[in-house]
């Protein structure tokens, strides 16, 4: 049967291809990201003694530190630049990446998760109670960071981004079980829980660097593409990857009846009572991963999600034009060869 799904093939923009892998990414920001981390230390004193232990714990994990990149990257610190990077900007690198571990903290819990960063959740050390409650204190931090800023617009942004990651989640954790999940709810969820503070973090860096709110809201459009397609790559992971790879527990997605971008486009392109019939055996776990794998293959869904991957990171780049003469608009492009090429080695029949 021929794939039927309708959509704009916009052909990829060229960008220079220096961060092919997280070892590249971190070579080149190596300086920052250790000024990073040190902030990051100096903060477990702020905690309650019996707090600390868990707090470390969390810090001592590093993944990709893509939103930390993206405030570096937006507020014009090209990885050639000798000196340190500005305070400020790695005062907003530490907000992002701790509202992130907090997300990270509590999605464990709702996945059952045991493994995150190659080593044991907290939701597995110390149980969902105080696990959830070491997640809400990494929030509040960054917050009260946001407020060190002069003005209000830092600690707002912060805030609603917040408030629309924690929202994202529950909408999603809502739709579990909805095997017929729109692809509109697909990326409105996906669009708050990921894509939202991908946006502020690059909306931080050019705003704090520039003053310029054009180019921050550029910037951040930018960056909510990016998170989206970003997104799109983790739900492949979740579903090709191996753990010992990827460093976490994969097939959570699966298993809570999450049903992703992959399964929503199968249901859109096989016949409606064939759709149906599998969403149920779907949603009542009576169906094997390497079968659905079969469904995927014979209904072309890896080229599918492809093309929905490629659309956003082209309007990614799209969303900076106009500044293309910025350091911000030079240096951001980056990051999309680096998830594009994320993505290659995840499905080595991909191109791009």
């Amino acid at each position: 049967m021929q794939l039927s799904i309708r959509m704009k093939t916009i052909a990829p923009m060229k960008s220079p291809a220096r961060f092919i892998d997280v070892k590249a990414l971190a070579s080149a920001y190596a300086q920052p990201l250790a000024q990073l981390d040190n902030f990051l230390e100096q903060q477990i004193a702020a905690f309650e003694p019996e707090v600390r232990p868990y707090i470390a714990e969390t810090f001592k994990h590093k993944g990709k530190r893509l939103r930390p990149l993206l405030v570096l990257l937006a507020a014009g610190w090209a990885p050639a630049a000798s000196q340190k990077a500005p305070e400020d900007v790695i005062r907003a690198c530490a907000i992002v990446e701790l509202v992130h571990l907090a997300t990270l903290v509590h999605d464990d819990i709702l996945d059952e998760a045991e493994i995150r960063h190659g080593a044991q959740t907290l939701n597995t050390q110390l149980g969902a109670h105080q696990a959830v409650l070491t997640g809400d204190a990494l929030f509040a931090h960054a917050l009260c960071l946001a407020a060190d800023y002069p003005g209000t617009e830092v600690c707002r942004a912060v805030a609603a981004a917040t408030r629309q990651v924690c929202s994202g989640e529950i909408a999603q954790t809502f739709a579990r079980g909805d095997a017929a999940v729109s692809i509109v709810n697909y990326r409105r969820f996906i669009d708050l829980k990921t894509a939202e503070l991908f946006a502020v973090s690059a909306w931080l860096g050019a705003w704090i660097a520039s003053k310029n709110n054009t180019l921050a809201n550029a910037a951040a459009q930018f960056a909510r593409h990016l998170g989206i397609a970003y997104q799109v790559y983790d739900d492949m992971l979740d579903l090709r990857s191996q753990e010992q790879k990827a460093g976490k527990t994969l097939g959570t997605d699966w298993a809570t009846g999450k049903f992703t971008l992959p399964f929503i486009l199968l249901w859109q392109v096989m016949p409606t009572s064939e759709s149906q019939a599998l969403q149920q055996r779907c949603v009542a776990g009576n169906i094997s991963l390497e079968e659905m794998e079969q469904f995927f293959q014979h209904f072309q869904i890896d080229a599918a999600v492809m093309q929905w991957f490629e659309a956003e990171l082209t309007a990614a780049q799209h969303s900076l034009e106009p500044h293309a003469d910025t350091a911000a608009g030079s240096l951001l492009p980056e990051l999309v060869t680096f998830i594009r090429s994320a993505m290659q080695r995840l499905l080595p029949g991909y191109h791009g």
